[in-house]
């Protein structure tokens, strides 16, 4: 009896921990911000360049770029792209903390902010007169590989478990890889959707994994209960 009540917590546990996880996502989920909507100030002094970032930045981030120098034959950094958005969270919780980034003019050529909107487009804050071009920064097309990975690797290990039925020792291995990789689907589902498109690829695998994983100890703690009982 203690033993059911000890596993009917754990599942309990686990289902909080795994839609807090979801939540969290949702409450910080990168929204981009446009130019106008980001920038709120562009001085230049002193050789340098200082950008002041509006109240609707929650976050931004500084990719850098290097060119080589064919008479030195040494890559230089030439080009900082700046992308900033805005999040559920950041509504109800304001910092009074402004956010600025200051930039050596000495060091790099221009610098743009990148619009991560439909069209995508650089708007030029230093250096170029124009630029020419859709955005830098190109939407992180891995996730797709990933999930039609996983769905490979789920129908697989499905079709393997029920052609060795019989065979306990490859049943119980098919059975997790499946329970994984089901879990992974789900997850990446309903953090991404079905387009599995994104420009923070890093902040959204973190968050499917974690979520992969306690979904994956949720089936896994069913199946057990599952096996016990029959």
């Amino acid at each position: 009896m203690k033993s059911k009540r000890r596993k009917g917590w754990i599942l309990i546990i686990l289902l909080v921990a795994f839609l807090g996880v979801l939540g969290l996502e949702r409450l910080t989920r990168p929204i981009p911000l446009t130019y106008v909507e980001a920038i709120k100030e562009v001085k230049e002094e002193n050789g340098n360049l200082e950008i002041v970032f509006s109240e609707l930045v929650s976050d931004y981030e500084l990719n850098y770029y290097e060119d080589l120098d064919v008479n030195l034959g040494i890559a230089e950094l030439t080009e900082v792209v700046i992308i900033a958005w805005d999040s559920p969270l950041n509504k109800y919780i304001k910092t009074s903390n402004t956010k600025k980034e200051t930039f050596d003019l000495d060091a790099i050529d221009k610098v743009l902010y990148s619009e991560l909107d439909n069209e995508g487009k650089n708007i030029v804050v230093y250096g170029a007169n124009s630029y020419e071009g859709g955005s830098s920064i190109l939407p992180r097309l891995a996730m797709n590989y990933y999930f039609i990975l996983t769905i490979l690797l789920a129908t697989i290990s499905f079709f393997v478990n029920r052609i060795f039925k019989n065979k306990q020792n490859i049943k119980k291995i098919t059975s997790l890889i499946y329970l994984f990789s089901f879990s992974y689907i789900l997850s990446s589902t309903m953090i991404l959707g079905f387009n599995q498109v994104t420009y923070f690829m890093i902040r959204d695998l973190s968050y499917i994994i974690v979520s992969s994983t306690l979904l994956f100890a949720m089936f896994y703690n069913l199946l057990i209960k599952y096996m016990i009982n029959h």
